[in-house]
């Protein structure tokens, strides 16, 4: 009995150093200009599933499966693992689980708005997402409200009005002369 359990902690060890040495890899591909895909990089051994057959988000991940990626690839990485789509936290929890930081006060309105904002993920249910391409007819009607929402932002001139140069102008402190006496 504790022969298999020092063998899985043996194992478990392995898959997470692994994983480390891929993140290494595949930033040091990118740092010479080779193409990195996910493809080059060897999945989790056999992850564990439910009753139902799903796979469980804690299970696929290991410590530095996702370092150097951004908030949407790292949850495009983890929906492509678990072939499912994930609630919010549920992909917060996985983030965590690997050591992935989260900048900002409340990482899951980070994790919530990024894939909002990305036209890769598509909210098959309340603070549910998946992959854009699982879904092509929800997928297109995104790419159409952020399209719409875009020239709505652009006719009203971006985050903030433009001022004219004569207001700019208005604003710089002039330059005072000191005498010396």
């Amino acid at each position: 009995m504790t022969d298999t359990n020092h063998l899985e902690g043996a194992l478990q060890q392995l898959l997470q150093e692994r994983a480390e040495l891929d993140s290494v890899i595949a930033a040091l591909q990118k740092r010479l200009g080779k193409p990195v895909t996910s493809d080059n990089l060897i999945p989790p051994a056999k992850p564990l599933r439910s009753a139902t057959g799903a796979v469980s988000a804690d299970s696929v991940v290991y410590r530095g499966a996702f370092f150097n990626l951004s908030v949407p690839k790292a949850a495009q990485k983890l929906l492509k693992i678990t072939g499912r789509p994930l609630k919010t936290p549920e992909i917060l929890s996985a983030f965590l689980q690997a050591g992935y930081e989260m900048k900002g006060d409340n990482a899951r309105s980070g994790i919530y708005t990024a894939l909002a904002r990305s036209k890769d993920f598509v909210k098959v249910l309340p603070d549910t997402w998946d992959l854009a391409e699982r879904h092509p007819e929800a997928a297109e009607q995104k790419m159409q409200e952020l399209t719409t929402a875009k020239n709505k932002k652009a006719k009203k001139g971006g985050r903030a009005a433009k001022q004219p140069a004569a207001a700019k102008a208005e604003l710089k402190p002039q330059a005072m002369e000191t005498k010396v006496a």
